[in-house]
């Protein structure tokens, strides 16, 4: 059997990141959920959050006495395939997938700009500086993980997959 070598510094901070950004994501969405308050973790993703606020938009809609319990259970489903879609992409970056990471760097770079977007409007909508702050702060988050998710990138980018580099040994 292979001996792998130890992952990189880089490598391994982002396969961290990413199981960060994971359980942001679904604590964010439970707190939404279940106790219809929200508190932004900073490196939970845009998109869940988008999602929660429409399932929650769906709740006003019901008629009194009606049990939210599908709009509830819908975004929890969805938002929890998705943090096992980052999961997913974390463990194959500790495997060293240079597909794997350059997917999450695309995918967190769009994530971080839909915040930015989001920013963009709030600013133009008059939102009180609190909620500027936080959303900016949470946008330097972003980009943050942007760069550590980049550098890991980079690191594999010249590297050849184990696997194929025992292939083609005789």
């Amino acid at each position: 059997m292979l001996e792998r070598e130890p992952l990189s510094a880089q490598i391994r901070v982002a396969v961290i990141w990413l199981y960060a950004v994971a359980a942001a994501t679904l604590l964010n969405s439970v707190l939404v959920q279940l106790f219809s308050r929200f508190i932004d973790l900073l490196a939970g993703l845009w998109i869940t959050q988008a999602i929660d606020a429409f399932w929650v938009g769906m709740r006003s809609v019901e008629p009194p006495g009606v049990s939210p319990s599908f709009e509830i259970g819908a975004a929890l489903v969805i938002d929890a395939l998705i943090a096992v879609v980052v999961v997913s992409l974390a463990r194959k970056i500790s495997r060293e997938s240079r597909r794997a990471t350059m997917i999450a760097f695309f995918v967190y770079l769009a994530d971080t700009a839909a915040f930015a977007v989001s920013f963009r409007a709030s600013v133009r909508s008059h939102v009180p500086m609190v909620f500027l702050g936080w959303q900016a702060l949470t946008i330097l988050v972003h980009i943050s993980g942007v760069v550590i998710i980049y550098r890991a990138w980079r690191s594999l980018r010249g590297k050849t997959h184990p696997l194929a580099s025992a292939e083609s040994i005789p």
